[in-house]
């Protein structure tokens, strides 16, 4: 709305070939307007949009490396459940074995071969092997639970987890290139330092000038001079920003200090991942070693408790020594259980740094 302090019009004349009264300046006028910009070449924006993109890169990158990050967690979880599963087991039965040699003191004791505190001893044992029952039914089921609240379930779940050994990976510096090529960190890292690239290239093209068009239309309650309401322009804008106060400069330092950083995280993420692959490898094979010494001590302990079951039944052995040996079987039954799931955590650590 406009209201001029007076109106001027000019009235039909003959001379100047006017027949009807013109307004030149009304005393009240009623206008609307809309205008439209469109960008044609915006050197900048070119630069942001890619940097854009590089960023989004990055983003989906990073979410994928969170992703296979959580996928070996439970499976990690999933290997220490089956573990405490196994010493569930271990714990049973070292509880029937403390069981049998209450049983087996008692009948000694009837007999007058042996004192009635051999059965205080192994009733003792029985109490205490109990007890590690309780605790590692415990242990278990804690395990389960952890495993089905990461798959987002208020109850405990029970996760089946294969029992073949896989093949050993290949060794040398193909599995650090490997692990290079197949890494999303290491992709979402690049993406990164490309979008910084771009930050660059567009603080340096905030000095070219950008061309757009323009176009607008107006209509107003009172007429123009020539007699019409409305009326419309289409231009063609050239604009050149030659000076900013040193903005585009310093835009442009923080760019490349951005990209020195970005580029410096990207070295730093190589190294990280060269040297999770070292340990993934040194673990794995710790891992193997373990089980293998496992492996044996089980046998040994086993052969170890049946000797001295056998010597305490037939009087030589003390039931000391059996409960001593029943011990270290319980013992190497849990150290068994954990070097499997050691093994397979590893495994899981190693396909982890390698990207699978």
């Amino acid at each position: 709305y406009l209201r001029n302090s007076d109106d001027f019009r000019i009235g039909p004349v003959p001379i100047l070939g006017i027949r009807d009264e013109r307004v030149l300046q009304p005393l009240h006028a009623l206008s609307i307007a809309g205008s439209v910009r469109i960008p044609l070449v915006v050197p900048q924006a070119w630069y942001d949009s890619a940097s854009t993109r590089s960023a989004a890169r990055a983003a989906a990158a990073s979410a994928d490396a969170a992703r296979r990050q959580v996928r070996a967690g439970f499976a990690q979880a999933a290997w220490a459940a089956a573990a405490a599963d196994e010493v569930v087991l271990a714990s049973e039965r070292a509880v029937e074995s403390a069981a049998e040699l209450t049983r087996s003191a008692q009948r000694r004791v009837r007999a007058g071969t042996a004192a009635p505190l051999d059965v205080l001893k192994a009733q003792t044992e029985q109490v205490r092997r109990e007890s590690d029952l309780t605790r590692a039914r415990a242990d278990g089921e804690r395990g389960r639970l952890a495993l089905g609240i990461l798959l987002g379930r208020d109850g405990p779940v029970r996760v089946a987890v294969p029992t073949a050994v896989e093949p050993e990976p290949s060794r040398g510096p193909a599995l650090v290139d490997e692990a290079l090529s197949r890494r999303p960190e290491i992709a979402a890292q690049e993406a990164q330092v490309a979008a910084a690239d771009e930050a660059v290239r567009s603080a340096r093209a905030r000095i070219l000038p950008q061309l757009s068009a323009s176009a607008s239309a107006f209509a107003q309650d009172v007429p123009l001079p020539t007699g019409k309401n409305d009326g419309w322009r289409v231009t063609l804008d050239l604009t050149w920003l030659a000076f900013d106060g040193g903005f585009r400069e310093a835009r442009q330092q923080q760019a490349s200090a951005q990209r020195a950083s970005a580029r410096a995280a990207a070295d730093a993420q190589r190294l990280a991942v060269v040297q999770e692959v070292a340990d993934g490898v040194r673990e794995l094979d710790v891992a193997r070693e373990r089980l293998r010494l496992a492996e044996t001590q089980g046998r040994l302990a086993a052969d170890a408790a049946a000797s001295a079951k056998r010597s305490f039944d037939a009087g030589v052995a003390s039931s000391l020594d059996v409960i001593d040996a029943n011990d270290r079987l319980y013992q190497a039954d849990v150290g068994l259980a954990d070097a499997r799931a050691r093994l397979a955590q590893a495994r899981v650590a190693l396909d982890r740094a390698l990207g699978m």
